[in-house]
């Protein structure tokens, strides 16, 4: 994981103090010449607009993608990755509820880079039980290579292992070979599907998220959240 890398970041709403924590912490915590900065405003108000015109004097910006709606988080991430190609190795992304507090967390995740080069996806590892529509979902996907998914101890159930959507580092060609984020999905259940697609092309997640605070605060989903046909 040799800098820079590409970091992104989506902010949300009128939360400007969340916009301002993960922000600041990243500019803290890293050296500017270590990452390029790619960031998604959704439907953020007018106090999160002047903190950002405040702040990105401070950033080397590779893209900024300004909606007045809400378009939700994977439509913003998918015009994050694919407006313009990403030029480094790793991609690294932070949703505004989450935060950077140790000034070494990136020289972190580049030593477990180093010491397990078979890694391609890093985070903090979770693994969630899905049922019948899930298994149906990714059958039908572009990504999927025919691979049954792990059987649960329960029956009719399985398991998806995946790195928490809050924060996660991944080499950047998995996003441009997979196509990712699938258009299938809006807000709910990418990040385990993120996870299902690498497995379904042999690509490995390992736990690493050192320095990083994932998901520090309460959920902010609005009600009239499109939900995907298959995964609400």
């Amino acid at each position: 994981m040799e800098p820079p890398v590409t970091i992104g970041v989506l902010c949300y709403g009128n939360h400007e103090c969340l916009a301002e924590r993960v922000l600041t912490s990243i500019h803290r915590n890293t050296r500017r010449q270590d990452f390029r900065l790619r960031l998604g405003l959704n439907a953020v108000g007018p106090t999160t607009r002047a903190l950002i015109r405040r702040l990105l004097p401070k950033f080397d910006v590779d893209l900024l993608v300004r909606s007045k709606v809400n378009l939700y988080k994977e439509p913003m991430l998918r015009r994050l990755l694919h407006e313009r190609p990403i030029r480094t190795e790793w991609f690294i992304w932070f949703d505004d509820d989450s935060f950077i507090f140790r000034e070494d967390w990136l020289q972190m995740l580049q030593c477990e880079s180093a010491l397990n080069p078979q890694i391609d996806m890093w985070g903090k590892k979770c693994f969630v039980r899905c049922g019948e529509k899930h298994r149906e979902f990714v059958r039908a996907a572009k990504w999927s290579r025919g691979l049954e998914l792990d059987e649960d101890d329960r029956p009719n159930r399985w398991r998806i292992s995946f790195a928490l959507g809050g924060f996660w580092a991944i080499r950047t060609r998995w996003l441009y070979l997979l196509d990712w984020p699938d258009p299938r999905l809006i807000q709910y259940g990418a990040d385990y599907m993120l996870g299902e697609a690498l497995r379904q092309n042999g690509a490995r997640i390992g736990n690493a998220f050192s320095g990083v605070a994932i998901d520090q605060a309460q959920r902010r989903i609005p009600s009239e959240t499109p939900r995907c046909e298959v995964l609400h």
